[in-house]
């Protein structure tokens, strides 16, 4: 999935039930089936989502990247031992970054963001505060509190 804009769905307070995109922005989709002869390589299909409320599909992977930059999804041309996985690669569209500075600033920036979400920098979590107890007559006995901030 390559798109902006995520919106988290919460089912309660800092537990997330799932991701949607706004379907009014523009995505792509894609999904990859390994093929049946050659090793390493996969069977890419762009399609649409389906869904009313366009849920991000489960095991999915997001880029967050502006959709419009991105000219293909295709395989790499090489191959890995059996014990390795490479995923298709994003060809962005040619001359992004020689068109202008402020065009390339954002490419620079969405690549960084997205490379940062993915190592849960910023996450959707709530910020909670965290009490413990320890009471002086029972030391077995422990007390936790967690509540949103």
């Amino acid at each position: 999935m390559i798109c902006r804009n995520l919106v988290p769905k919460f089912e309660s307070i800092n537990t997330i039930g799932n991701i949607e995109i706004n379907p009014q922005k523009k995505y792509r989709y894609f999904t990859f089936k390994r093929h049946p002869k050659k090793i390493g390589q996969w069977i890419i299909k762009e399609k649409k989502l389906t869904s009313k409320n366009f849920i991000i599909p489960k095991n999915c992977i997001v880029v967050d990247l502006k959709p419009t930059l991105v000219k293909r999804i295709e395989n790499w041309n090489f191959t890995l031992d059996n014990n390795f996985v490479a995923i298709p690669k994003i060809v962005l569209k040619k001359g992004l970054e020689t068109k202008n500075l402020k065009h390339t600033k954002s490419v620079t920036r969405s690549s960084l963001k997205s490379e940062l979400n993915s190592l849960d920098i910023k996450t959707f979590h709530e910020q909670i505060d965290e009490e413990n107890k320890v009471f002086p007559n029972k030391p077995e006995v422990k007390s936790s509190l967690v509540q949103p901030k």
